[in-house]
């Protein structure tokens, strides 16, 4: 199955490259007799259409079936990773700069285990977020969970 998997990142990264877009996650289960494929998309500054989205459920399922990927049947969703998804990697989070975050922390900092504020920067494994006008250092070694504030 990993090289399936493979193979669906090959084709579903091409699609996106082309269109200036990028895979945030791809996603197989395998329900008894059906897989379910979702990608998940967005733009480097965030905001996939619908559009944009059926287009490409379009031209990556047609790929799919060309190759034959799978012996039975198989669902296809590509969608955008919504607004409330947890933010997980350095992407994610230079993907969010100067938006709005809450950040859970394993190990407080300054006795505190959450912060909210605006990403004002991400370097050197570090996110950086303006706390009420003060900025935050918080090393992503002690980041829980995080998330677009809304």
């Amino acid at each position: 199955m990993d090289q399936v998997k493979e193979r669906i990142l090959e084709l579903a990264e091409k699609h996106l490259k082309d269109k200036g877009l990028e895979l945030i996650e791809l996603i197989i289960d395998h329900q008894r007799k059906n897989h379910l494929i979702q990608i998940l998309a967005d733009k480097p500054e965030g905001g996939i259409t619908v559009e944009e989205c059926a287009r490409l459920n379009k031209d990556i399922g047609r790929e799919l079936e060309e190759e034959n990927i799978f012996e039975g049947s198989y669902t296809l969703e590509v969608s955008s990773p919504g607004i409330d998804r947890p933010l997980c990697t350095e992407k994610d989070f230079l993907r969010n700069i100067g938006k709005k975050v809450q950040v859970f922390l394993r190990i407080p900092i300054d006795e505190r285990f959450e912060y909210e504020g605006s990403i004002h920067s991400v370097r050197d494994g570090c996110l950086f977020i303006d706390v009420e006008g003060e900025i935050r250092q918080i090393s992503f070694d002690t980041v829980n969970n995080a998330k677009q504030a809304i």
